[in-house]
């Protein structure tokens, strides 16, 4: 980096010095995180349950519990994640359509019967950094 003076020195001789630009402090700053929310019944308290807010967690993402009692909860919500698919569908009857189209849908079993099968849980992995990727970018994930 040159000073004024030899700034000054390069100008009289006729030579233009070109400065790389600098990120501005604001491009630097992380976007804030997007929420999930994990619908189940409403007596489903698991430890699965918890483990699968904790991945959500784990990939950058805000996450609220629904129970099915606070329809409101999905009105800044980017992505679902329900557990079966009788709260699928009692979800769905309360959302609009186009609502329903906005949202990132992961659909999977039961708690209790997701958390002894292997398979549907590395897919719910693979769907989980998919809503990852969608909600951050191909940057964050």
């Amino acid at each position: 980096m040159l000073d004024d003076y030899g700034l000054r020195l390069l100008a009289e001789i006729g030579i233009d010095v070109y400065e790389p630009r600098t990120m501005p402090v604001a491009a630097a700053v992380p976007a804030p995180a997007s929420r999930i929310v994990v619908a189940c019944a409403p007596a489903v308290r698991t430890r699965f349950v918890d483990d699968i807010e904790r991945a959500l967690r784990a990939v950058g993402l805000q996450v609220q519990r629904h129970d099915g009692a606070a329809i409101e909860a999905l009105s800044a919500a980017a992505a679902v994640v329900v557990l079966g698919g009788d709260a699928a569908r009692a979800l769905g009857a309360h959302l609009p359509a186009q609502r329903q189209r906005e949202l990132e849908w992961v659909i999977v079993a039961e708690a209790d019967v997701l958390a002894r099968d292997a398979p549907a849980k590395r897919a719910l992995w693979g769907e989980i950094k998919r809503v990852a990727r969608a909600c951050h970018g191909p940057s964050r994930a």
